[in-house]
């Protein structure tokens, strides 16, 4: 077997070396008494923490200069919890425009609705039952349809049928329905396929991030699923 050189090897003293963590960057444990301010400013300066300070000071300091912050996401932090946290900085006049994808909306409406939202993909996928609650497909669709004989956008148009019907026994949690309440911009950019072609995507690179090529049978599967998914919605195209 032939032996690695190591002869052309350079090395460099650790002193010398830049590095981006240091002791002094490190958070300090929340001392009880202490605030929600002093716990935040404890935080570590140092990657995604580091960012969320910076992200909060420039919310601030656009607000302190009376310029607009709009908030553009998907749907995530609706899943994980976050609508009464958004809905309070609009409610604060933080938050002053709101722009979300389609499956924001989904998620948005079902709270709304019935409390409970964000169903097992990979559960539903291989039945064929994905995205097909009856409720959602049909009031979603009455709101839109109502809003466009009304001259009105999507997220308005989601809002105020929202405020105006009694179905809705979880409304206070919606997004679209505090910003109409509150008449914040609410605009819907909604994408055909999103999901079929994001997850494609992201199980082709999961396949090819695999040891030696080799990969779990669920993977394959999925990928082979989503790849079928997005044959049929591409074909008319």
């Amino acid at each position: 077997m032939k032996k690695i050189d190591i002869s052309h090897i350079k090395r460099y003293s650790l002193k010398d070396r830049p590095s981006k963590v240091r002791i002094d960057h490190f958070s300090k444990p929340h001392q009880p008494g202490r605030s929600f301010k002093d716990f935040f400013s404890a935080l570590p300066d140092i990657l995604a923490s580091k960012n969320l300070k910076e992200v909060a000071s420039a919310v601030v300091q656009a607000r302190r200069n009376k310029k607009p912050v709009m908030l553009g996401m998907g749907a995530h932090p609706i899943k994980v919890g976050l609508s009464p946290v958004i809905i309070d900085l609009m409610e604060r006049g933080i938050i002053t425009s709101l722009s979300l994808n389609g499956a924001g909306i989904i998620h948005d409406f079902e709270l709304a609705f019935i409390g409970q939202t964000s169903e097992d993909v990979d559960k539903e996928i291989l039945s064929g039952a994905f995205g097909m609650a009856e409720e959602t497909g049909a009031y979603m669709n009455l709101a839109i349809q109502a809003g466009m004989r009304q001259g009105i956008g999507l997220g308005e148009a989601l809002g105020k049928w929202i405020s105006e019907s009694d179905s809705f026994t979880f409304r206070e949690f919606s997004l679209v329905y505090n910003a109409y309440l509150l008449g914040i911009p609410y605009t819907v950019h909604v994408a055909i396929a999103q999901t079929s072609f994001t997850n494609t995507a992201c199980a082709i690179l999961l396949l090819s991030a695999g040891p030696a090529g080799r990969t779990s049978k669920s993977l394959r599967r999925q990928s082979a699923n989503w790849r079928a998914v997005s044959s049929v919605i591409l074909a008319p195209l």
